[in-house]
């Protein structure tokens, strides 16, 4: 005999089907969950990949000249897997892009996080190309300050309000510095003006003792002719054998100090030149070609 339903189970039915249609709205009318939070749940395999698409993304733009697209697909990459190389490529598609501070911020970075890379001595040089540029785009200090509108509020007045909140002192906000490479400061004074005297001094020693030399032979070739070739009827005189001998030890002497005295003057004036020359002239290390592809992060 077939059992005839509750009919107590009708309105417990009806209020589990109400509840469960208003469980499904609510939920329903939740917001998603941040990419962030969809990021972190990644395995480890899988942020790998990810990353190794954006540098695949990445070096695609770089190809095509799309360097803010580039860019963006670097620091995608750098955020899934954090690998030094993504900082060095998404600078390098910044300063392309004409993007120099976020450049400067990512090439610091690497240096910072990557300090004996292969590609240091380049990074250096590009952060003082960029430092250089900025600064010579950046206002005058009068002109910069005639531009900043005046302060309502004293400068401290928000740490004041932040530390009354905590009981703790405020930490100042993070602040960007742009430091200047500068130049080395060459020492005032000689710039090769010390070599340059000596050596003038040398050589002109050495002239005058050449000069004195060349008379020695002069007078010890004509005592040696008188010996040669004496008057006739004249007797035999021995002083002039040792005037002949004394002018021509005098000779060989002023010569080899005179020629010595002239290549050291000689050396000593270039030396000098040159020096002065590089003191004139600004060093400036020599322009780095731009790459056509972005560093490799991922072996093919």
């Amino acid at each position: 005999m077939a059992s005839l339903p509750d009919r107590r189970s009708g309105p417990l039915a009806l209020a589990i089907v109400v509840a469960l249609r208003c469980a499904a709205t609510a939920h329903a009318g939740e917001p998603p969950a941040p990419p962030s939070a969809q990021s972190a749940s990644l395995t480890q395999r899988e942020r790998v990949a990810q990353a190794r698409a954006q540098f695949r993304i990445g070096q695609g733009h770089f190809k095509r000249g799309h360097f803010e697209e580039a860019m963006d697909a670097f620091a995608a990459g750098y955020e899934l897997h954090p690998l030094p190389l993504f900082l060095y490529n998404k600078a390098m598609s910044a300063r392309r892009a004409g993007k120099l501070e976020q450049a400067l911020l990512a090439y610091r970075r690497f240096i910072a996080i990557a300090p004996d890379a292969a590609e240091r001595p380049e990074v250096d040089q590009r952060i003082d190309e960029i430092e250089r540029a900025l600064a010579s785009v950046a206002p005058a200090p009068a002109q910069a300050a005639a531009e900043t509108p005046p302060r309502l509020r004293p400068p401290d007045a928000g740490a004041a309000e932040a530390s009354s909140t905590n009981g703790e002192p405020a930490k100042p906000p993070a602040a960007i510095t742009l430091v200047m490479a500068a130049e080395t400061p060459r020492p005032r004074g000689s710039h090769g003006r010390t070599k340059l005297i000596i050596g003038g001094a040398l050589a002109g020693l050495g002239a005058i003792s050449t000069g004195i030399g060349g008379a020695m032979a002069v007078l010890a070739g004509a005592a040696n002719s008188e010996l040669n070739h004496p008057v006739a009827g004249t007797v035999y005189d021995p002083s002039i054998e040792t005037r002949r001998d004394r002018f021509q030890g005098a000779e060989v002497a002023l010569f080899a100090f005179g020629g010595t005295a002239l290549v050291a003057g000689t050396v000593l004036l270039g030396l000098g030149l040159r020096d002065r020359t590089a003191a004139r002239t600004p060093v400036r290390p020599a322009a780095l070609a731009d790459h056509s592809d972005p560093a490799t992060v991922f072996s093919p």
